[in-house]
């Protein structure tokens, strides 16, 4: 063993000095991160040390230096300048550290401790299959943050972006994103509560053409959401798609009814396992039913309460969502000098179709107001055929094909096409073209401000996919609302 003098008196064989409480308060308790000869008391024992002259006019210093970083400081950058010179090399640098972390702390503690906290927490959102971002415009309406999306689309992706630039958006399959990177999204709000909603292309489980949609690969979109509410876990979940899609069966079963059983496994609650709803039911401009599902682990999530209809607000009609509008020509897009109205172009009309939305009258008409003798009638809308010798009539088309929509009612359901005359009831009241696309994004609840990229199909298309804007707004209001009575009951318990 080495018999030169020790670098620590004291450390092995007797004390050479006597003993006496250590000059720094901080380093017999263990408390003072910026004591270093408390670290070594700590390890050794304060009757075994003591602090040296040069240690004590340091810690003075230091002492001098909080008490000065306690009054209001002329310029911070040159009082920790100064302070650096004055700690000890391997010190310097962790006051300041201390310091941070002392001042954040009590504020994160009392975030996190809702009996503390005067607002409700925010909620952000995850929109998967997102579109143009017609359920993130909802959410957004009823005061959430939107801060991620995905979407498969680069049209609706584009859309999306110009809309909610401050959003992570992931363009591209959902089944090659890794939970990993919402993980680290989520952890970017650490005081947020999570939202994931799950709005999956509506095609494979639409009553049209189901025979050739069993085999449809985005039938199985609902259950690769599921892998990441089941590795994410967020507080809130929400599920739109077409009526029917909670019944859809196939040889491996129902999608949603398997989504069901995970979201049971995982311990959310709701008071319904879904429910039909009518868009218009909220506010918007059209006759809509969609199957919503809501879940929650902070309560039990509720299919909201309408607020139009009988004995309620009036429902909104299309005068009401487009009456204000300037009259454009078929073909033609109206260039807003102030910039505030975008996308009111119109579909342009062969002279055909232009015979035929003249001949059919205002205001609700269709096209069995033709007559025989005009020769607007397609053959497809007169057919017949026999059958066990008799003559019957064959099934003529839908006749809302080449209407006009009513003035004072709500809108027919929009669609993807619902910027041409021949694919529904899509023209306009009384003006001979079919419906602009910002005319259809208001009677789906867009506002103005909401622009659209992409050609002119694929405008229609995002607006026809999208979620009814009122009808999202209505649902994250009462996941707002369910955070407002659970968090006041936390601090009044």
């Amino acid at each position: 063993m080495s018999t030169g003098r020790s670098r620590f008196p004291g450390r092995s064989g007797t004390p050479p000095f006597p003993r006496r409480p250590p000059t720094c308060e901080g380093a017999a308790r263990g408390t003072n991160p910026l004591c270093r000869t408390g670290i070594f008391r700590l390890r050794f024992g304060w009757v075994s040390c003591r602090i040296t002259p040069r240690h004590a006019r340091r810690i003075d210093a230091l002492r001098k230096e909080r008490s000065v970083d306690s009054k209001p400081k002329a310029s911070k950058a040159s009082s920790d300048h100064g302070s650096e010179r004055l700690r000890p090399a391997s010190l310097r640098g962790c006051e300041r550290t201390v310091g941070q972390a002392q001042a954040v702390a009590p504020d994160s503690s009392s975030a996190n401790d809702t009996r503390k906290r005067t607002h409700p927490r925010k909620i952000i959102v995850f929109d998967f299959f997102c579109g143009c971002g017609g359920t993130s415009e909802g959410f957004r309406e009823a005061g959430m943050d939107v801060v991620w999306a995905l979407d498969v689309d680069p049209s609706a992706a584009q859309t999306f972006r110009e809309n909610f630039p401050q959003a992570t958006f992931h363009e591209g399959d959902v089944n090659k994103l890794r939970p990993q990177e919402l993980k680290r999204e989520m952890a970017k709000h650490p005081d947020c509560l999570t939202l994931f909603c799950g709005c999956a292309p509506c095609q494979p489980f639409t009553k049209q053409k189901t025979q050739k949609k069993r085999n449809d690969p985005r039938r199985q979109l609902l259950l690769s959401f599921a892998r990441f509410v089941k590795a994410a876990k967020p507080d809130f979940i929400f599920v739109e798609n077409v009526p029917g899609v909670q019944k859809q069966q196939g040889g491996d079963g129902s999608p949603f009814a398997k989504f069901l059983a995970i979201v049971d496994e995982l311990g959310y609650h709701y008071n319904k396992p879904g429910a039909v709803v009518a868009a218009q039911d909220y506010g918007a401009a059209q006759i809509r039913h969609r199957f919503i599902f809501l879940a929650s682990k902070r309560g039990v999530a509720k299919i909201p309460t309408a607020t139009h209809g009988s004995g309620k607000t009036p429902y909104r009609t299309v005068r009401d969502a487009i009456s204000g509008l300037p009259p454009i020509r078929a073909g033609e897009n109206y260039v807003d000098p102030d910039g505030k109205i975008t996308s009111h172009r119109a579909a342009a009309l062969s002279e055909k179709n232009l015979e035929r939305i003249r001949a059919t009258p205002h205001d609700g008409g269709n096209r069995v107001f033709w007559t025989v003798e005009s020769g607007l009638r397609l053959k497809c809308h007169t057919r017949t055929k026999t059958k066990d010798g008799k003559r019957k009539k064959k099934h003529s088309g839908h006749t809302d094909v080449y209407g006009r929509l009513w003035w004072d009612r709500p809108s027919t359901g929009l669609t993807t096409r619902c910027n041409s005359y021949s694919n529904g009831r899509f023209g306009h009241p009384e003006q001979d073209r079919a419906l602009s696309i910002r005319e259809a994004a208001r009677i789906q609840g867009f506002p103005d401000s909401f622009r659209f990229t992409g050609s002119l199909n694929d405008q229609a298309r995002q607006v026809g996919n999208a979620v009814p804007v009122p009808l999202a707004k209505a649902v994250g209001a009462e996941f707002m609302r369910e955070v407002a009575v659970t968090e006041e009951g936390a601090q009044h318990g």
